[in-house]
């Protein structure tokens, strides 16, 4: 998979092994039995012992820096099949299988794992992963078996994975992309980071018009004045209104764009897709 080879002196997997293993016990070191219970009560399921799991606990004995892992599965076939072939890799320890809500998040909240892998075929899975990033807001979540289309991709993102393996990939990318995790990186394709991109984009053209919107019809005539290089005393004779009033509207106009100077005014509407009136444009002190 592109983008996801590691840095020069991460090649060895005890790097990736000692990340992981220093994050889960980070987490571990901050959770309390008492806020596990408090955090699992608030998704309306009864705390759940590590014993009452559904699901089997198929492990790798005798590797205390190997990658522990939950995985909540829809069907325990899916499940077993998967975690048969992570427990192939060195770098995993344990797979530990659940069937339900109750002990996912139970287990998850303990932290006592490193990653949660959730299968994006369950129902709800969107909100499924909105409530683990409530219950262990430090716990990295991907979602398994994505379907191929930039909305699913987007909605995993969205509602709070870490990352996500697509339908299209096997046990190899998985790894990859456990391993891009815990560097800190993220492991897509050209084609969902351009899809990322067009979101950022969108939300931040949303907020632009916002901003446009938060204007009052003065505001926003005198900004345009502003961007044109006029100065204060000259709005003033422009608009006829007094000086004092001129000065507490440019305040307002640069609060709301978001600027802290009278010269980044014009740069500011012309991102917004506007521009100061051709006929007024001038170089003016303040």
């Amino acid at each position: 998979m592109g983008g996801c080879a590691p840095e020069p002196g991460e090649g060895d997997g005890s790097h990736t092994h000692s990340l992981l293993r220093r994050a889960g016990e980070a987490r571990r070191a901050r959770r309390s039995p008492a806020h596990v219970a408090e955090l699992v009560a608030e998704t309306g399921d009864a705390p759940v012992s590590p014993g009452d799991a559904v699901g089997p606990v198929l492990d790798r004995l005798g590797n205390p820096t190997a990658v522990r892992l939950l995985m909540w599965a829809r069907t325990r076939l899916y499940g077993e099949g998967v975690a048969a072939l992570l427990l192939n890799r060195a770098e995993i320890a344990e797979v530990r299988g659940v069937g339900d809500a109750r002990a996912c998040y139970t287990l998850a909240a303990a932290g006592d794992f490193d990653a949660v892998l959730l299968d994006a075929s369950l129902p709800d899975a969107s909100v499924s992963i909105g409530t683990l990033r409530q219950v262990a807001p430090d716990l990295p979540i991907v979602a398994l078996g994505v379907p191929e289309s930039e909305d699913a991709m987007l909605r995993c993102v969205e509602a709070g994975a870490s990352a996500f393996a697509t339908a299209g990939q096997g046990i190899d990318d998985l790894v990859d992309v456990l391993a891009a995790l815990v560097r800190g990186e993220a492991c897509c394709s050209p084609r969902m980071t351009a899809a990322l991109l067009r979101q950022v984009t969108a939300l931040a053209s949303g907020r632009d018009r916002s901003e446009i919107d938060s204007l009052t019809a003065r505001e926003f005539e005198i900004g345009r004045l502003v961007g044109a290089g006029l100065s204060n005393k000259e709005i003033a004779s422009e608009l006829h209104i007094e000086l004092a009033t001129v000065k507490n509207h440019v305040h307002h106009v640069l609060g709301k764009l978001g600027v802290e100077r009278r010269s980044r005014v014009a740069p500011r509407l012309l991102e917004l897709g506007l521009s100061a009136p051709a006929s007024t444009m001038r170089t003016s002190a303040i």
